[in-house]
């Protein structure tokens, strides 16, 4: 049986067949679109490319926002907008006469690395993407945690504006200050200085700041999930944008209830860790 995953990320798209062990071919890679109806036109083209000698049994798909409740469309996709609604679902499984299941594409990434990558042989599991934006979510026992409407950790509040108004960093797309991803977000980032790598372009004082407000998020992670395992990833922690030596070290200060922090560690998996987490997540929901 031939399966189809799909793991569209707010910058890159990536496609690959699978089976039910591992992936059967090399990825696809090419820009995520804005414009919706241009990414579903390249997504059914490049399926339909692949040229399988059977059917497509099901296909997954990981996508870079909030998802409706019955798990049919994207809710919020902050920095693909023109996404918001959107039938997804119901064009792929009609394009191709297969189920179709849609999924965060952090959680995706977090259950490749929980299964195959750097947290394989941990209970629970909490993966953390530092990349365009900041994504997440909880795995327990190789399966995504049960969540209402997914995991959204990168907006979570790490700072509020005292009474006289003092600046806080906001999001590209959020209406408040003081959110994880406005201290480390790339996109944020970006917004504040000139055009460049950000590894180039911030001092060393801005990439020491980014790792501490890193482990306030991180700690407050570790107090609701009670992880046995960080596994931290995206171009920010690829790139050692951030230091994670710097963010053990503020960990190690902020602590002051658990015996021991959690081990954080680098995901293994890098360009395909959404891929080999569509192929986990087709063993335990269709196999």
């Amino acid at each position: 049986m031939q399966y189809i995953i799909c793991d569209i990320g707010g910058t890159t798209t990536r496609i690959a067949q699978a089976s039910e062990e591992s992936l059967t071919m090399d990825p696809i890679f090419f820009p995520t679109e804005q414009d919706f109806t241009k990414e579903l036109h390249l997504l059914k083209e490049h399926i339909t490319s692949m040229h399988m000698n059977e059917p497509i049994h099901s296909m997954v798909v990981g996508l870079p926002g909030a998802l409706s409740k019955d798990k049919s469309t994207l809710y919020k996709a902050p920095h693909l907008p023109d996404w918001n609604g959107r039938p997804l679902r119901d064009e792929l499984s009609q394009a191709f006469q297969t189920p179709v299941f849609l999924e965060s594409d952090a959680a995706l990434v977090g259950l490749g690395e929980a299964v195959y990558g750097a947290g394989k042989g941990q209970r629970i599991v909490a993966y953390l993407t530092i990349s365009t934006g900041v994504g997440g979510a909880r795995i327990v026992d190789e399966k995504i945690d049960a969540a209402t409407y997914g995991f959204e950790p990168g907006h979570q509040f790490i700072a509020l504006p005292d009474l006289q108004g003092a600046y806080l960093p906001q999001c590209t797309v959020c209406p408040l200050p003081g959110h994880l991803e406005a201290f480390v977000g790339g996109e944020a980032l970006h917004h504040r200085h000139e055009p460049g790598r950000l590894r180039d372009v911030l001092t060393d004082q801005e990439k020491t700041d980014a790792a501490r407000y890193l482990a306030f998020g991180i700690y407050n992670m570790l107090m609701f999930w009670s992880p046995g395992i960080v596994v931290l990833g995206g171009g920010l922690i690829v790139h050692d944008v951030i230091d994670l030596d710097e963010v053990r070290k503020n960990l190690r200060i902020i602590n002051s209830i658990i015996p021991e922090l959690s081990l954080l560690v680098k995901g293994e998996l890098r360009d395909v860790g959404g891929l080999y987490g569509g192929i986990a997540y087709m063993k335990k929901n269709t196999f």
